[in-house]
């Protein structure tokens, strides 16, 4: 359980510093009108946010049964933007 807990707090940790980085440093060009890298790089701060708490309860409470519950939590988020891409492009016929 604790394996599990590590590689998804890592794994999810380091997806959002990429997409921190790609939302600062990669501008949006012409091509993408929504603006998703720097709406993946919004999120991405209030996932890491949740990361922490997850951290807490898994690391310093020793419940990682609730680490895990919150590192879940934290992708929606990320579904969320994605969810409101989707329905926007859906909307105007882009896909």
């Amino acid at each position: 359980m604790q394996l599990l807990y590590y590689c998804l707090l890592a794994g999810t940790a380091a997806m959002s510093c990429f997409y921190i980085f790609s939302a600062f440093v990669k501008r949006a060009s012409g091509q993408n009108p929504y603006y998703l890298k720097q709406w993946f790089g919004l999120a991405s701060v209030f996932v890491l946010a949740v990361l922490y708490k997850a951290y807490e309860s898994g690391e310093i409470h020793q419940q990682y049964i609730t680490g895990l519950f919150l590192i879940t939590v934290s992708w929606l988020f990320w579904g969320i933007v994605l969810m409101g891409f989707l329905i926007l492009a859906k909307i105007q016929g882009r896909i």
